[in-house]
This record gives C-alpha cells, sequence and structure tokens, in this order.
C-alpha cells in the first residue's frame, strides 16, 4: 500500500506539472516556411525590369542550403550573382538580376530549409512588359513533398525504437524489479537478455543518431544518398544549420551513452546487478538525447517554444518509457521470475553435475516470441517466484499510469498547436496519420488495462498479449517518425466561420472559402433577435490586417441591399496574401448613420 500510495502521488504530481507548464492554450504552428511577400509580387506585370528579386518568408530559414535563381524566357538563368542571406533579417532571399532583360515571362525558382529542419521550394513568376501578355504566368507555391522519404523514417524509427528497448531495460532495473531481487544474485538468463537489450537499444539508436547527420544532409542540399556523405556538405550542414548545432549535442550525450553502457555490460558479466547510480546516470543521458531531438521539429518554430518544446520532450519520453516497460516486462520479466529448479540428490551428495536449466513460469503461456518455455507440466501457481513476477506487473501499472496522464495531457497540448480545426483533423494527411496514431494507442491501452486488471488478482502469466502491445506500439512509432515530418494540419485549417451576437440578439455570421493564401470567398449575414435578414443596414466593411508582420490593410466590402435580401446574397471577392493570424475589423453602418463595429481573428491556411 505504501508502494503504490507513493507511485500515485508522484503520478499526480507530474500530471500537475504539465498541465501548470502547458495550460496555456497555444498558438497553432503553421506547417513549414512559406511565402509571405516578394518583390516582385507573384504575377505581377511590371512596365520595367527589376534590378533583383526579394523574398520574405514567414519565419527565419537556415543560414544554409538556399537557392533562388530568376529563369528569363530564352530558359537561361538571368541572375547576375549568387542569392543573398542576411542574418540581419534572417527571413529574407535575395538575388540581383542582370541588367536591361527583354520583356517576357520570368521564374523565380527558390529552395530554403526552415526553421524546424524541413526543405521547402516553390516559384514565383511575374512579367516585366505586355509582350508576353497571353503568356500564363504560373502562380507563386510552394513545392511541399507530402509524405517524407523512406530513408528519413527508417532513421527516425531506428531512434525510437532503440531509445525504447534501451530506456525500457534500465527502468525494468532501476523500478520494476523489486529491491531485494537486485542485490540478490541475478539469474543467469536475465543478465544475458539485458545485455542483449542493451546492446541491440544502444546500436538502434546509435545508427539513427549518427545516420540522421547525412540524411538531413542530403535532404537540405536536395540530392539523395550519394551527396550524404560529402565532407564540404556535412562541415555545411553542422556550421549554418540548427539541425546541425542540436546534432553536435546529441554526439556528446551518445558517447556519454556509449561509456555507461560498456559499464552496464561489464557489471552485468561481473556483479549481481549494476548500482542504481549507474543505471540513472545512462537513464539521464537517454532522456538527453530525446530532449535534443525535440529541439528539432515542428516544436521548434512554435510562438512559445519553450512550452512546446517540454511538450514535446515529455510526450515523447513518456511514449518511449512505457513502450520500453512493455518490451521488458515481455522479454526480461520471465527470466528474472525464473523458478530455480532443486539441485538433485547426486549434487547433494557431492557428485559435481551441471544443474537443469530453470523453467521460465513468466512463458508459461506465451514465453518468448508467444511460446512455451516451460515444460507442460510447469504451471504458473506452481512457481515460488510468482510474488516477484506480479509485484513487478503492479509497478510497471503504476509507472505506466503516469506516462499514460503525461501522454494524454500532452497530446492534447499537440493537438490545439497543431490541428486548430476538426476540418484540419479530417482533410489534411498530417491530420489522418495523427487519427491513425491515437486508434493504434487506444488499442496499445486496452492490452495495458486487459494486463493491468490481471496483475491485481493474479491467475496467469501476461503471455502473448504484451508481445502484441509491444508490436503495436513498436507501429505506432512508425506514424510518429511520420508526423514528424508532415506538414502540420494548421497549414489548411478548412473554410472559415466567424460568428457575433450583440447585447440586442443580433448575430453576424462571416464565412471564408477556402481560407488559404490567394483568392477567397467571403460571405456575409446579418440577422435580427427573431432569425430574419436585417435591413436596416447601409454597408458593411471587414478590414483584414495581419498580425504576424505590417502588411497593410486589405477591404472587403459587402452594401446593405445584398444583406437584407431573403435569403442573403452579401458575397464578395478577396485575395489574402499570408498565411498565419489575421485580425479581422468588422464596421458595420446602419442607415440611421449608427454604427457596430468589433475585431475578431481569423487563421488562414498556408496551402
Amino acid at each position: 500500500m505504501k508502494l503504490k500510495s507513493r507511485w500515485c502521488k508522484w503520478a499526480l504530481l507530474m500530471g500537475l506539472a504539465c498541465f501548470v507548464a502547458l495550460g496555456i492554450r497555444p498558438s497553432a504552428v503553421l506547417a513549414h516556411a512559406y511565402v509571405v511577400s516578394s518583390a516582385p509580387a507573384a504575377d505581377e506585370t511590371l512596365d520595367e525590369a527589376p534590378s533583383s528579386v526579394r523574398i520574405e518568408f514567414n519565419e527565419p530559414i537556415e543560414a544554409s542550403f538556399y537557392e533562388l535563381d530568376v529563369i528569363g524566357p530564352s530558359g537561361i538563368s538571368e541572375a547576375a550573382g549568387e542569392p543573398v542571406f542576411d542574418p540581419e533579417q534572417p527571413t529574407r532571399l535575395s538575388v540581383e538580376l542582370k541588367p536591361d532583360l527583354p520583356e517576357g515571362v520570368y521564374a523565380a525558382k527558390w529552395r530554403v530549409v526552415s526553421g524546424d529542419g524541413h526543405p521547402v521550394s516553390g516559384t514565383i513568376s511575374f512579367q516585366i512588359g505586355q509582350g508576353a501578355a497571353n503568356s500564363v504566368p504560373q502562380h507563386s507555391a510552394a513545392d511541399q513533398r507530402s509524405f517524407p522519404g523512406w530513408s528519413l523514417l527508417a532513421v527516425r524509427w531506428l531512434f525510437y525504437g532503440g531509445m525504447a528497448l534501451y530506456l525500457g531495460t534500465l527502468a525494468f532495473h532501476l523500478w520494476l524489479l523489486p529491491a531485494g531481487k537486485r542485490t540478490s544474485v541475478v539469474p543467469e538468463r536475465l543478465k544475458r537478455r539485458s545485455r542483449m537489450a542493451l546492446l541491440l537499444g544502444y546500436a538502434a539508436a546509435a545508427a539513427g543518431v549518427l545516420l540522421s547527420l547525412p540524411q538531413q544532409t542530403a535532404s537540405d542540399a536536395g540530392g539523395g544518398w550519394s551527396n550524404a556523405f560529402d565532407p564540404d556538405r556535412l562541415r555545411e550542414a553542422l556550421t549554418y544549420t540548427s539541425f546541425g548545432e542540436i546534432w553536435e549535442y546529441q554526439a556528446v550525450l551518445l558517447a556519454v551513452l556509449l561509456a555507461a553502457t560498456i559499464l552496464l555490460l561489464r557489471t552485468f558479466s561481473n556483479k549481481a546487478c549494476p548500482g542504481r547510480l549507474l543505471l540513472a546516470l545512462a537513464f539521464a543521458a537517454g532522456l538527453g538525447l530525446l530532449l535534443a531531438k525535440a529541439f528539432i521539429g515542428h516544436a521548434a518554430t512554435a510562438s512559445v517554444k519553450s512550452a512546446a518544446v517540454t511538450a514535446d520532450f515529455l510526450h515523447l519520453a513518456a511514449g518511449l518509457i512505457w513502450l520500453g516497460g512493455v518490451g521488458a516486462l515481455a522479454f526480461l520479466l520471465p527470466a528474472a521470475a525464473a523458478r530455480p529448479k532443486p539441485l538433485p540428490a547426486e549434487a547433494l551428495a557431492g557428485t559435481a553435475r551441471e544443474p537443469a536449466p530453470a523453467p521460465d513460469p513468466g512463458a508459461a503461456t506465451g514465453g518468448l516470441f508467444g511460446r512455451s518455455d516451460a515444460p507442460p507440466s510447469a504451471t504458473a501457481a506452481d512457481s515460488p517466484q510468482q510474488p516477484l513476477y506480479w509485484r513487478a506487473v503492479r509497478r510497471f501499472s503504476m509507472l505506466a499510469a503516469g506516462c499514460v496522464a503525461v501522454l494524454i495531457v500532452t497530446a492534447v497540448y499537440g493537438s490545439l498547436l497543431h490541428v486548430p480545426t476538426w476540418y484540419a483533423l479530417f482533410h489534411t494527411d498530417y491530420g489522418k496519420v495523427l487519427l491513425a496514431k491515437i486508434l493504434l494507442t487506444l488499442v496499445c491501452l486496452a492490452l495495458g488495462l486487459s494486463a493491468f486488471l490481471r496483475g491485481r488478482k493474479p491467475s496467469r502469466p501476461l503471455g502473448a498479449g504484451v508481445w502484441t502491445e509491444f508490436a503495436l506500439g513498436l507501429a505506432v512509432l512508425v506514424l510518429a517518425a511520420l508526423l514528424a515530418n508532415l506538414p502540420t494540419a494548421a497549414a489548411n485549417p478548412g473554410p472559415a466561420k466567424l460568428t457575433n451576437q450583440f447585447p440586442d440578439g443580433s448575430r453576424v455570421t462571416i464565412n471564408i472559402t477556402p481560407n488559404l493564401v490567394g483568392a477567397n470567398t467571403f460571405r456575409a449575414e446579418i440577422v435580427g433577435s427573431d432569425g430574419q435578414p436585417r435591413r436596416d443596414i447601409e454597408q458593411v466593411t471587414l478590414t483584414l490586417t495581419s498580425k504576424e508582420m505590417d502588411m497593410g490593410a486589405r477591404e472587403i466590402r459587402f452594401s446593405g441591399q445584398q444583406l437584407g435580401s431573403d435569403p442573403p446574397q452579401a458575397q464578395a471577392d478577396g485575395i489574402i496574401t499570408m498565411g498565419g493570424r489575421w485580425n479581422v475589423r468588422v464596421h458595420i453602418l446602419l442607415k440611421s448613420l449608427d454604427t457596430l463595429d468589433y475585431d475578431t481573428e481569423l487563421r488562414v491556411g498556408s496551402k
């Protein structure tokens, strides 16, 4: 009871800490970098040739692996030099043009690496003179491949899976294995399996970290794996990108983890069980690697970076510890709870004889990979080690409860950050993958709940169900790796509906479709307290101003005649030039010359 009370207190404290740290409503994170303005503007027709092309992005771009070229009507480059990146203005990229450019359609092709480490590209077309009036310029677009390549997913999954196995093994020896068992002689099978899990986990995690540098370099540079190991490109990635800076920290932590792993392997070979200090050191180094990973990705571009990175780290750590603990129950616990077989009479009489291997009660119904390692006559109830088995299961249930609490809190926060609307959840690739991840996680929770209920009233070992939960958890990690490299659902929040009600019961409804950068359709409806269109309105004006940067104001007007018809026909077209947060000032002029005014916020998608 004392143990259970202590674990419950810790779980409660962790939950409260997460709510306090993450309880603020976060601002949505908008996909990767995208163009907010350019000079010349997209599809603009100029009377005279410009001297340069300048592009402004919504966020700072990396100071490396950027490209900007301008292709003229003849199909050759008209850039007078290399593109220029100004560290004082990290959101801007420009290039000088050759003098006396001929009339025609030009395409400014750009490629940059956004602040979250993902490369994006696009084309902005403009026209010089009227000689090519019949040409159709290409509209500004960001060429963002939705689903990442298999190599990126494989590298990230290796890191996730390896860290889950490694942290799960450490957690088993730190917390799940009862204290008495840690100080007694450790069964040879448990030592052997622990060494195997640590080696495999470290090897996979190390491969994920070490391969991530050339993989990211190839992605940033726009080439394949053939260019990934180019020394100059690797040096450029390490020196000029935020990924390279974080990777150096990961490399140091990986070296610390290697030293701790070597000591752990030696200890398992020579002593009963590693000391808690060594286990805690290795565990802390592993958590440091996860924290470093949280600085690479969508969280790095959030408006409140500290909260987003904290949530990302807690979510990843809780998920991997939970999954690693499940793997430890399946792989290590049967060996720890193995029932020692009594020595034969010959050995007691002094005859030297090797004792038979101890049966494995924890695998009586499942065993390793679902088969029984014990003789058919050996049942779970026969083993004097069963109290140890079920004590470990109960300890894991309490650890898993704390992890699940952290997962839920941080998942809600992440959903508010990356998925602003229900439309975005069901109509974007990010939202669909997130739904699949949630579904698989719920199945894992159901299997975990079954194990928890079984642990409260021991009857038979967990069996193959725990291996099924572990396998599903590995599949969840694939989806987690995919989500980390997809544009967030905030890139396409869907059609917007802005409503406001006045004290007299009148209600204003404004619909914006498709609510993306570019051309949009605005519809307005104003009804009185009786639900009928108001006919005392002279005009309604919407004034849109960006909350991200100063881009001037754009106005949309509706006449009172349109608003007063039944059904209302108030509709107007307008262009929104930038994604993100916009302030919408609604000004209603009545026929009595009185006015009604209010402000509301609009979140615009970027693709």
